[in-house]
């Protein structure tokens, strides 16, 4: 019967140890986006790492939590922007703090019809 308590107790220590582990929190990557000629912030750009999305807020900024350990690309695109690319590689209860100043980049677009059309109304 010794034998049998000593055992539970081993497989519920081993369980515990696996559970706190699971649950230890990921790493964070967090900044700012700004346009690099005037300095402001870019409202609404996508900052994308590790399958996680975020858009930035009025004040350009952003926050990514609970991020796998590893090296890992964070991207950011807008349009009107050139995209950027960064390495990072977020550690377990880790922030990294990431500004990103994206360089304007004229989009290429094409006219519709219904632009060509704006000027009379009537025809509609």
């Amino acid at each position: 019967m010794k034998g049998f308590r000593y055992g539970s107790a081993f497989l519920l220590a081993a369980v515990w140890a696996v559970s706190l582990q699971a649950q230890e929190p990921g790493g964070t990557v967090r900044g700012r986006v700004t346009d690099e000629a005037s300095q402001l912030p870019i409202r609404g750009a996508t900052v994308t790492l590790s399958g996680r999305t975020a858009e930035t807020r009025a004040d350009g900024g952003y926050e990514l939590t609970d991020l796998p350990t590893g090296t890992d690309t964070v991207r950011v695109t807008m349009i009107g922007y050139a995209p950027s690319a960064q390495a990072v590689t977020p550690a377990a209860g880790q922030t990294i703090d990431l500004d990103v100043a994206l360089t304007a980049q004229a989009v290429n677009g094409s006219r519709s019809i219904a632009d060509a059309d704006c000027r009379h109304p009537e025809r509609h």
